[in-house]
């Protein structure tokens, strides 16, 4: 008898002489305390491991939901549920998930990082964000914020980062462009994509702004779920909230991949600064020979911090606003 068929058997044994309420079996093979139950309809499986307390269940994929609670060994832990038509479907999904389990994981964070690869063998219709495009949604949104409040609809209608183009900068106003750079990382810095991209000569009127959002991991903070939630709210009191979701479709954001999305951050700054000819980042102008035939791209690590950034104020907020 092999591993799966084995571990199917446990569901077997957690709906044998059910009654009422949802039955628990023990898995006595699992690197964690780890149970199986049924309640006459659907399958669960249940992880005795530490993670944040969720009490509504959230669909994490077609068919099926996970929530954070209290569970048969009174402990808070992350269960999964599914019809028991489901059981087949899922079982390698979860096996895997419990043999990688450990006691020092959160199983929510796991569970991110696994689900992904399952998505295409259950064609899921869309892949979720990668862990570095939800950083990237995540501070834009947090700058998308408040640029709405000063001037609504023109903060969406210039942000062209949804748009997958080539655009050197993330937006584009009449008089003014806005780049935005997210770290999460530590020590502090920021990755420059293109040699041109701190070339202010290529901006509306020579007017390019750097923004840089610092972010830092921390489970009291939100994750990308809840600041969607945040920007729609403001979106929603200026009347473009239907342009918002439009773009956030673009980016790659679904609501039904919105629960998977598990990372919680605070934004401890936002930081600008006005690019300009002497602005220590390397561009074109900086380039003594063309190698063109041979180099095709060439990227920088900036450590921002060695740069005249300062803290975005209300002032600054409404300078930039003014100009886009």
């Amino acid at each position: 008898m092999n591993r799966l068929t084995e571990f199917l058997g446990q569901f077997d044994v957690a709906s044998t002489g059910y009654s009422e309420g949802i039955k628990w079996h023990l898995l006595t093979e699992s690197p964690i305390s780890t149970f199986v139950g049924y309640d006459g309809e659907n399958y669960y499986t249940f992880f005795d491991c530490a993670t944040a307390f969720e009490s509504t269940w959230l669909q994490v994929a077609t068919n099926l939901y996970k929530r954070s609670t209290i569970g048969p060994t009174g402990n808070i832990g992350l269960i999964l549920r599914f019809e028991k038509a489901y059981r087949d479907r899922f079982a390698t999904f979860l096996l895997e998930l419990i043999s990688q389990c450990r006691a020092e994981d959160d199983p929510n964070d796991l569970l991110s990082m696994i689900l992904p690869r399952w998505f295409v063998f259950w064609d899921e219709p869309t892949p979720l964000l990668s862990p570095s495009k939800q950083v990237q949604l995540f501070g834009e949104l947090e700058i998308l914020s408040n640029l709405i409040m000063n001037v609504e609809d023109r903060a969406l209608s210039t942000w062209r980062s949804p748009h997958d183009v080539n655009d050197l900068h993330d937006w584009q106003g009449e008089r003014i462009h806005l780049e935005a750079k997210i770290t999460s990382s530590n020590p502090r810095s920021i990755h420059i994509s293109s040699i041109d991209q701190m070339d202010h000569t290529t901006a509306a009127h020579d007017n390019l702004c750097l923004l840089i959002v610092e972010l830092e991991s921390d489970p009291t903070g939100i994750n990308l779920e809840e600041k969607v939630n945040q920007v729609r709210e403001v979106s929603r009191q200026v009347n473009c909230l239907d342009r918002l979701n439009e773009l956030l479709s673009l980016f790659g954001y679904l609501d039904r991949h919105g629960p998977m999305y598990n990372h919680r951050y605070i934004v401890q700054d936002i930081l600008f600064l006005f690019i300009g000819p002497m602005t220590q980042i390397y561009t074109t102008n900086h380039l003594t020979e063309n190698f063109d035939g041979t180099v095709k791209k060439i990227t920088q690590i900036v450590d921002y911090q060695n740069l005249d950034v300062e803290t975005v104020s209300e002032e600054i907020w409404h300078d930039i606003c003014q100009q886009l």
